[in-house]
């Protein structure tokens, strides 16, 4: 009786062993999840602030370059916004609750996770439970064309976001969570991404969207140093001709490359998607897929930064 004894305890602190270190590697991958979604919505609202940048640039291009038709009246060469200081403010807001909600799930599955979140992220909830139609469709998702039902939905999954942040309580776990907000997470990502848009690089017409904006800005920039250069070569020396050569084709790159990422970003959007439809695989013996996933969409995000701390060094 007594090896009886000893064989179940043995077999029973094996068990609590293997479980101990099965919710030790699912924590370390809600934290990489976390980890890599933080990085994917730091990269949008980079392109975000890209296109800005670029619709700046290109606005203030053409009142250097036409001197002539430059307006004393401050009212009439007053420099527009692409995204309207709410607009991108909404957007952001959205950003932030994805990626709060990331970080929280790494919480519940940390050692000192609260019963209930504090009262920070609960307004920050209520914030988001606010969201109507009319917000999404002229102030978040107001550069795509999407039909009004997809403007609902993308409402409803914000809402839904929202809700989750004030009704959380400890007994519910990730997997439950996750479950519940799968097909809302889905939609986010889907809807934003269509708001990122198409280029000419893909269809070779003039598209919507920031790629269609930022594209469009890129080609008034390059445009205008061309008429430059056409309207001052016999003015300019051979040094300074072949400076602006260069800047006139280092945009040319630069476009392609900007474009080139704003599509990964449309990319690491749905590979965000796709990551978090599986991450209940966290708990699973046969991890290869999760694992996979998370260790793409996080070396799809530093890619991406690296172009965008390229272009903030310039």
């Amino acid at each position: 009786m007594f090896k009886n004894a000893r064989y179940f305890l043995t077999v029973i602190l094996a068990l609590v062993f293997i479980t101990g270190c099965a919710t030790q590697r699912a924590t370390e991958r809600i934290a990489a999840f976390s980890e890599a979604n933080k990085l994917t919505m730091q990269n949008i609202a980079a392109a975000f602030n890209t296109v800005e940048q670029k619709h700046y640039e290109m606005q203030l291009s053409k009142i250097l370059n036409e001197p002539d038709s430059f307006p004393c009246n401050p009212d009439k060469r007053k420099i527009e916004h692409f995204l309207n200081p709410d607009e991108l403010e909404a957007r952001l807001q959205v950003l932030g609750g994805i990626q709060k909600y990331s970080e929280k799930l790494a919480v519940i599955m940390g050692k000192d996770q609260l019963d209930e979140f504090d009262k920070e992220t609960k307004d920050f909830g209520k914030n988001l439970e606010k969201i109507d139609n009319d917000l999404v469709k002229n102030k978040i998702l107001s550069k795509s064309q999407l039909k009004e039902n997809d403007v609902k939905i993308f409402t409803t999954a914000i809402n839904a976001l929202g809700h989750w942040f004030i009704e959380h309580k400890r007994q519910r776990g990730v997997r439950e969570s996750v479950k519940d907000m799968q097909p809302h997470i889905e939609k986010i990502c889907e809807l934003f991404a269509e708001d990122i848009g198409s280029s000419p690089a893909d269809s070779g017409v003039q598209s919507g969207g920031l790629r269609g904006q930022l594209w469009q800005d890129y080609n008034d920039i390059i445009d205008r140093q061309c008429l430059f250069i056409e309207r001052n070569k016999n003015k300019l020396d051979p040094i300074q001709l072949r400076n602006e050569i260069k800047v006139m084709i280092t945009l040319e790159t630069e476009q392609k490359q900007a474009d080139a990422t704003l599509k990964a970003i449309q990319e690491s959007l749905k590979k965000l998607r796709d990551t978090h439809n599986r991450i209940e695989e966290c708990f699973d013996k046969n991890t290869v897929e999760i694992d996979s996933l998370i260790s793409g969409l996080i070396a799809e995000g530093k890619r991406i930064k690296e172009f965008y701390d390229k272009l903030e060094k310039k």
